[in-house]
């Protein structure tokens, strides 16, 4: 009767370290998914990240672009101003010197 007992308790000390050692795979597995799942998360949050960054510089990009044509052509606008502003004044000037008939 003592040995059955005995054995009993081994039987059920193995039966509890087969349940224990199962729970412990169980629990590291769903650590090991949950580090995966972050990971994962992770990983899209970078990309998505660099993808903002990506799209900002070439709006940079276009934008100083854009602003150099702007000056450009605010460049030539202003020279095409002075030069017909030149041109009415040497109009004007020329208009107010008396032509002579006798040169």
């Amino acid at each position: 009767a003592n040995e059955a007992r005995v054995d009993d308790k081994k039987e059920a000390a193995e039966k509890k370290d087969i349940l224990v050692a199962r729970h412990a795979s169980y629990e590291q597995r769903q650590k090991d998914v949950r580090d995966e799942v972050k990971e994962k998360a992770d990983e899209r949050a970078q990309n998505r990240k660099e993808r903002k960054t990506h799209r900002q510089h070439l709006l940079d990009a276009d934008r100083d672009k854009f602003k150099v044509e702007l000056a450009k052509k605010a460049e030539e606008r202003q020279a095409l101003i002075t030069r017909n502003l030149e041109r009415r004044s040497a109009r004007k000037a020329a208009e107010k010197v008396p032509i002579s008939r006798y040169t």
